[in-house]
């Protein structure tokens, strides 16, 4: 019960539940099947500092993790966030950081080493 409750706590507080091996491992398959993928649709360029929001998310940073690599509030996060969303037409954090990586918008994260 302890474990759903701290699990519960850290959803609320913008903390990924997987852990970062599962991401990365995430990330990286789907970044293996890209060259699978069609041509890239027409999607609106992500500034520098969505790419740099964009990486974070691929590196499975909790949302406070985000605001300190990046040295913006949560709500400067929120706005970028929506901003990506916005321009590649998806509807989650998720979805993006899928999208981002399918069409190389970025690149996967390494397996191993910091995510610094």
């Amino acid at each position: 019960m302890a474990d759903v409750v701290a699990a519960l706590r850290s959803a609320r507080a913008g903390q990924t539940l997987l852990p970062r091996s599962v991401i990365v491992g995430i990330a990286q398959r789907v970044a293996g099947a890209r060259d699978r993928q069609p041509e890239r649709p027409p999607m609106e360029p992500l500034t520098a500092r969505e790419l740099d929001v964009m990486r974070a998310v691929a590196d499975g940073l909790s949302t406070q993790d985000i605001c300190d690599r990046l040295v913006i509030s949560r709500n400067t996060l929120r706005t970028h966030v929506q901003n990506i969303m916005s321009r590649l037409d998806v509807h989650s954090k998720l979805e993006a950081g899928t999208v981002a990586l399918r069409y190389r918008i970025i690149e996967p994260p390494p397996a191993e080493g910091p995510i610094y």
